[in-house]
């Protein structure tokens, strides 16, 4: 009806190609690492290490959406896993065929550290602490209050990753966790609840079939270690 109204102007009865939403939520920089410097690393640790680990190697801070089909490097994502009373946090999501987390079941939130995480006060783990507390705020929309509780550095996990070798080097990834107990954070227990597509479920936790979960959250369903170093 708008577009044949005369009394319009013209450039405003025209079709508007939006870009994409995907590629306006990657315009910021985050901290890369060189998929080759991953897979020399990955031969010399075969489990869950600390991020401590990841310091020497020549991280550099580049683009997301860039490095969404990067072949060279790979961004510094982490799975932060929130637990509550003997219970986990699930995403419930339809699986596909893509490897897409935003797609499938999670064990937790996925997050990314970004170059405004890193501060003059970051405990040596390139801005992650930080970044997974945004993270926990930004996907809450938490109020200023629990700030303090979220800071709170006895309800944090130490940080894991996992370096997940492929026999293609450039297919190289890694895997980061980092456990946080919310019980007792209503703002955070309450919301879960709330949501339909979300629930708290009894952990350790076993599931048939782990295709219908992300990677991420996969390798932590399928490994003790990881489970209990991210309970401690």
């Amino acid at each position: 009806m708008f577009q044949n109204d005369r009394n319009i102007p013209d450039r405003h009865r025209r079709e508007y190609i939006a870009p994409l939403r995907a590629a306006q939520l990657g315009r910021f920089d985050a901290v890369a690492f060189p998929r080759t410097e991953l897979a020399e690393l990955g031969f010399k640790l075969s489990g869950p290490f600390l991020v401590t680990e990841l310091l020497p190697l020549s991280w550099s801070l580049m683009r997301l959406f860039s490095l969404r089909k990067s072949r060279s490097h790979v961004p510094f994502r982490f799975l932060l896993v929130l637990f509550a009373d003997g219970q986990i946090f699930l995403q419930h999501r339809k699986p596909t065929s893509d490897g897409d987390i935003s797609h499938h079941s999670a064990i937790g939130i996925e997050g990314v550290v970004r170059r405004d995480d890193q501060s003059l006060f970051s405990p040596g783990d390139l801005g992650l602490a930080d970044a997974a507390a945004r993270t926990l705020f930004e996907h809450f929309e938490l109020p200023h209050h629990v700030r303090a509780s979220v800071r709170d550095e006895r309800r944090w996990s130490k940080p894991l990753a996992v370096i997940d070798r492929a026999h293609d080097v450039l297919e190289t990834d890694i895997l980061t966790y980092i456990g946080f107990q919310c019980a007792g954070i209503s703002e955070i227990t309450d919301a879960v609840e709330a949501w339909t597509a979300c629930e708290w479920i009894s952990f350790p936790a076993k599931f048939n079939d782990l295709s219908r979960f992300d990677k991420s959250s996969a390798r932590v369903l399928s490994d003790a270690e990881l489970q209990a170093a991210l309970c401690s």
